[in-house]
């Protein structure tokens, strides 16, 4: 296999920087950006939340899984706003969005793809075994009710 089949965001990955964001600003205002961007996402999370489960489920905040699942409705609305105010705030001082949020395919090559995805899942699988052995996990045993408990907790 050669090395031009890997991509070079593959093969300089441990050599050198995947990140090169371009950013006009400088590095002050860029922490005092993303600490703003980070409020206004807990606050309009917040928000959206209080929204959707009154809209959704009505004034009953007592019960948490109703709480939750207007929160996980608020997910996709705030990440679209959060996705536009930084790529606005990104072109601050003349900066250009896509180098400002490094946004561009990573060069994995032919090769590249396919083991990164196959590194993916054997992380997870990993991941998943460590959990289930640190806990002592009976997978077996193991069949989730209608809440998703185990039947005998």
């Amino acid at each position: 296999m050669s090395s031009e089949a890997l991509g070079s965001d593959l093969r300089g990955g441990l050599q050198r920087c995947l990140f090169a964001g371009t950013n006009p600003a400088g590095l002050g205002p860029a922490i005092v950006v993303f600490v703003g961007l980070f409020a206004i996402n807990l606050v309009l999370q917040g928000v959206l939340t209080v929204a959707f489960q009154l809209v959704l489920y009505g004034t009953d905040f007592e019960d948490r899984r109703q709480v939750t699942k207007a929160a996980i409705c608020g997910l996709f609305p705030a990440g679209l706003a959060m996705f536009y105010l930084s790529w606005q705030l990104a072109k601050w001082r003349g900066g250009d969005p896509w180098g400002v949020l490094n946004l561009r395919k990573p060069d994995f090559g032919r090769y590249g793809w396919p083991l990164v995805i196959a590194g993916f899942i054997v992380a997870m699988y990993a991941l998943l075994i460590s959990v289930v052995s640190v806990f002592n996990i009976d997978l077996a045993q193991y069949t989730p009710g209608p809440d998703g408990q185990s039947p005998e907790t």
